[in-house]
């Protein structure tokens, strides 16, 4: 997939760090492409290379080393947990259980940030209840969440994991006022898990699909007309992509009829209010320190679990909606 100036930009979808960083060094010093759309969560053996060589580059910051390198632009960094923690005290959550998958630093430091993110949005009863598949049920995990007397429910893990344990609680007889999963945007997952995510909520970090309008009617003819082999266009990866190829396309505007990589870097690092046509909350591009978007959507498994709802098309960190 390539941008309208397709002689300047290329988007490479591969996932192995090895693999990436042999592409990139092809695309960049053979090809001599103007700058690059990424759709991998593996380009951290590049970016020292790409940052040094001031090369453009556009894409979902998945790796936190995509901070602070001016090349280098992304619409999210990550999310606020704080945004989180202020939709379920606005469900009337008070006690949260903090369903994790495993016991790695990552989700140790994952736990660490939301805990104090719920805190902080004025949720101060917080704990974290670990399913590990195979080394514990979902009956164990939900007993204990009981007893702790949960009213509401966060997954740090799998949807398909903080299902079953959803599913327990249920059958326990736990009386939740809200259960948000971080990841399960994809409506292929309603297939084999729907039911049992009926009313978890999700957080979206673009306009969600559902919720229509003048912009996501324009993704969706973009993907009818340009992309008409990935069937369905409501794919949230297909968006994060779009977002990206979105933005780099602001920059070669920006940056005149005979851009250079710097003054592509310079004209879009001057955007302080990108908003992808009104798929996204408003971003400023003067700031790459890797800030957490403080603003994003949320979503919700309907009661028969065949369909998302949109529930917040805003909710902020500071707790205003809309």
């Amino acid at each position: 997939m390539t941008t309208s100036r397709k002689d300047q930009t290329t988007l490479h979808g591969i996932g192995s760090g090895t693999v990436v960083a042999t592409a990139t060094e092809d695309l960049v010093e053979h090809e001599k492409v103007f700058g690059l759309v990424t759709a991998t969560a593996a380009l951290g053996n590049s970016m020292d290379r790409l940052t040094r060589q001031g090369v453009p580059v556009a894409g979902v910051a998945v790796e936190p080393s995509w901070a602070g390198r001016e090349n280098m632009f992304s619409f999210i960094y990550s999310a606020s947990p704080e945004v989180v923690g202020h939709y379920i005290q606005a469900a009337r959550g008070s006690r949260v259980a903090l369903i994790t998958a495993d016991q790695s630093a990552v989700t140790s430091d994952t736990t660490t940030a939301y805990t104090r993110g719920l805190r902080a949005a004025g949720i101060s009863t917080v704990e974290a209840f670990p399913y590990v598949v195979g080394s514990s049920s979902p009956d164990q995990v939900a007993s204990k969440i009981v007893d702790f007397g949960a009213d509401a429910l966060l997954g740090l893990s799998m949807p398909d994991d903080f299902a079953k344990v959803v599913q327990a609680t249920h059958t326990l007889g736990a009386h939740l006022a809200v259960s948000v999963v971080l990841t399960g945007y994809d409506h292929s997952l309603l297939s084999s898990f729907g039911p049992a995510l009926a009313g978890v909520s999700m957080p979206v970090y673009f306009r969600p699909f559902e919720a229509g309008g003048p912009a996501v009617k324009r993704y969706q003819d973009a993907m009818t007309r340009y992309a008409p082999e990935s069937g369905n266009p409501d794919q949230q990866f297909a968006m994060f992509t779009y977002i990206s190829t979105d933005l780099f396309v602001r920059g070669l505007d920006l940056a005149g009829p005979c851009p250079t990589r710097a003054g592509f870097i310079e004209a879009l690092r001057g955007v302080s209010a990108y908003d992808a046509g009104g798929l996204i909350a408003p971003i400023d591009l003067h700031d790459y320190s890797g800030k957490p978007l403080s603003c994003y959507a949320f979503v919700q498994v309907t009661a028969a679990g065949t369909a998302f709802e949109p529930v917040r098309e805003r909710m902020c960190a500071d707790g205003s909606t809309s």
